[in-house]
């Protein structure tokens, strides 16, 4: 089974991850009075092999959950554009619809039309306001 690009993508970087974080943590450990082990306070290509295989496997789940967290946002954010559009089509949809009836109102010589009329845009606010409570 081929491996998806994106946990392809956090594989190749995660030892770029793992090199920078050893190198910004033993350039700030002293500012935090705190001293390294002389084992690991060497550069990236010195680090024991253990050592370094533990930070890029540190590194690559701490990417693997930002990616999951950014998947979860991207589709909340979808969601929410969806829900967004929805109402829109559904605001767009009730305008439409009081319109052809105004003009088909319009068509009829009734003394009450205006009463009609308003009748029908109350009966499309309430449309609208419903849809919306039913998306929220």
């Amino acid at each position: 089974m081929a491996e998806s690009p994106d946990l392809q993508a956090i594989r190749e970087r995660a030892e770029a991850v793992a090199q920078a974080f050893h190198e910004a943590y033993e350039r700030l450990a002293p500012s935090f009075g705190y001293e390294t082990r002389r084992v690991s306070a060497v550069p990236w290509a010195d680090v024991p092999a253990q050592n370094k295989a533990l930070m890029v496997a540190v590194a690559q789940e701490v990417l693997g959950s930002l990616l999951a967290a950014l998947t979860q946002a991207e589709t909340d954010v979808v969601a929410a554009m969806n829900r967004e559009i929805g109402q829109v089509d559904l605001c767009a949809a009730a305008v439409a619809e009081a319109q052809r009836l105004r003009e088909a109102l319009m068509k009829i010589a009734a003394p009450d039309r205006d009463y009609v009329y308003a009748k029908v845009i109350a009966r499309a606010a309430l449309a609208v306001s419903a849809a919306d409570k039913e998306t929220t």
